[in-house]
């Protein structure tokens, strides 16, 4: 990752810290995170680094959404992480769904003739709820290893797409479950 951005990200991690009770606490709470120095610690290990970058990657989201005309509420709705290198001692992909929703705004009334509430809102507030949703990533690795039938179903599923897109889908089986691709399954389509 590029240091300049990953300190951006870092950065806004540590604005949440200083400006928000609420945040801190959980950061405190889900991460162990306290400040400047235990961030930095924590970086140190993959997990802690993984955690760090995702939620301030939530964090960019949710500053830029709330600048936009008009502010924008973004949740984090789901974390799912997967290991793909086998050094990894932690996801090291991950899948994030974002939920973005536009603030209802009324139209001014200078005169303060109309009773409208305006939507506020609060960037804390969503930044916890991002921090809780990252702490609570999903194991996708866990959960397919432990359920027979769902892992079956979703290879199957996927080595249907992967045909679709014209690889080979004896190979990619081969491959998804844990064997070496046989130049023998090897099936070279043309693409016109």
């Amino acid at each position: 990752m590029n240091e300049r951005t990953l300190e951006k990200l870092i950065e806004k991690y540590l604005n949440n810290l200083n400006d928000s009770e609420q945040f801190a606490s959980k950061s405190s709470e889900l991460f162990g995170i306290l400040d400047d120095q235990t961030l930095r610690e924590k970086m140190e290990a993959e997990l802690g680094h993984v955690q760090v970058f995702l939620t301030g990657l939530a964090k960019w989201l949710i500053s830029m959404a709330l600048q936009g005309r008009p502010p924008t509420s973004v949740k984090l709705k789901s974390a799912m992480g997967y290991q793909v290198a086998k050094k990894s001692t932690c996801a090291d992909l991950v899948s994030l769904a974002f939920r973005f929703d536009p603030a209802h705004q009324g139209l001014p009334d200078p005169l303060g003739l109309a009773s409208h509430i305006e939507e506020q809102i609060s960037e804390p507030a969503l930044a916890v709820s991002a921090i809780q949703r990252v702490a609570a990533m999903k194991d996708v690795d866990g959960i397919l290893s432990g359920n027979a039938a769902l892992l079956s179903e979703v290879t199957s599923d996927m080595a249907d797409l992967v045909q679709l897109a014209r690889y080979d889908r004896n190979q990619f089986m081969r491959w998804a479950l844990g064997g070496e691709p046989n130049a023998d399954d090897v099936e070279v389509t043309q693409v016109a």
